[in-house]
C-alpha cells in the first residue's frame, strides 16, 4: 500500500527541505575553482547519471 495524502505531503516537504539544505551547504564546493574544469565535469556527470537513474 501508498502512504497516506498527509505522510507522502509530509515526506515531500522533508526532501525539499533536505535538498535545498544540501545545495546551500554545497554551495562554497559548487561555486569553488579550485580544479578548474576537472570539478564541473565530473560533478556535471554525476548530476546525470543521477538524474537518468532517478
Amino acid at each position: 500500500e501508498g502512504p497516506t495524502p498527509v505522510s507522502a505531503m509530509i515526506h515531500a516537504a522533508t526532501m525539499v527541505s533536505a535538498g535545498v539544505y544540501a545545495v546551500i551547504r554545497m554551495f562554497p564546493l559548487l561555486t569553488a575553482d579550485w580544479h578548474g574544469h576537472e570539478l564541473t565535469t565530473t560533478m556535471t556527470i554525476i548530476a546525470f547519471i543521477g538524474a537518468f537513474t532517478a
